[in-house]
């Protein structure tokens, strides 16, 4: 509900998974809001990165990742880099930093200590999924992950 009104109905899987808008998708857990454009069905965020495909019309859009669907992998020559790990009990929280943009990226505290990122280290970072909503509020739009070697093309 947002102000007395009824916004979506559905399972809780159902909605989480396809919120009818931006108030029911931030409302049902935390996201990296990026601010981004679609051309020819690629997002692009206008800080300069790419951020999958989606089929949506050309156009300003917002991009909402959720930090699972953040995957940052170890390469020294990346233009990410890990600015923060917090490791509680079995999950772990990772920022990744470009410039003046900032992600946060969760996983388990297994698969952190299996990946070998330490703060400071050089990443790719990639998306396994997202939801996308055009600037005139069409949405929700599935946002299409990229392979890393297409992500490495073209950032």
């Amino acid at each position: 509900m947002n102000s007395g009104k009824i916004c979506q109905e559905g399972t809780p899987i159902d909605i989480y998974q396809s919120p009818a808008n931006i108030f029911v998708h931030e409302f049902l857990g935390e996201s990296n809001r990026v601010v981004c454009h679609v051309t020819g069905r690629m997002v692009q965020a206008d800080d300069g990165f790419a951020l999958g495909d989606a089929a949506a019309p050309d156009g300003p859009a917002q991009a909402f990742i959720r930090p699972h669907h953040v995957v940052a992998l170890p390469n020294p020559r990346g233009i990410w880099a890990v600015s923060r790990i917090a490791a509680t009990g079995a999950h772990a929280r990772i920022s990744v930093t470009r410039d003046a943009t900032t992600l946060d990226a969760s996983m388990t505290a297994d698969a952190l200590l299996d990946s070998g990122l330490v703060t400071g280290l050089k990443v790719d970072v990639f998306f396994t999924g997202g939801t996308i909503f055009t600037a005139d509020g069409t949405g929700p739009i599935k946002l299409g992950a990229l392979k890393p070697a297409v992500i490495q093309l073209r950032v």
